[in-house]
C-alpha cells in the first residue's frame, strides 16, 4: 500500500518490511522448534522397547503367563 494512503488515514510510522516478513516467521519457526524440543525431552525419558515398564505398571493388571497359556483359543469363523 502507498505511503501516501496510509498518511492519509493517520498511520504515519510503518515499521520495516523486513519486520513484517521476519516476525511471524520467528514465531513460526520458534513454535516448531518448541513443539520439536518437547517430543525429543519426552522420548529421552520414556523407557526402552526392553523395559518391564512398558508393558506393565502399578496401575495395570496383566493376566498371569500360565492363565494365558491355558486359556481355549477362539478360532475366527471362515
Amino acid at each position: 500500500m502507498p505511503d501516501k494512503i496510509l498518511n492519509n488515514f493517520g498511520i504515519h510510522y510503518i515499521p520495516s518490511k523486513y519486520l513484517a516478513i521476519a516476525v511471524p516467521a520467528w514465531i513460526g519457526v520458534s513454535a516448531y522448534l518448541f513443539f520439536m524440543a518437547y517430543l525429543a525431552h519426552s522420548m529421552m525419558h520414556t523407557h526402552s522397547k526392553e523395559s518391564y515398564f512398558t508393558m506393565q505398571d502399578r496401575h495395570s493388571a496383566l493376566a498371569h503367563p500360565r492363565d494365558v497359556d491355558s486359556a481355549p483359543v477362539k478360532k475366527l469363523p471362515n
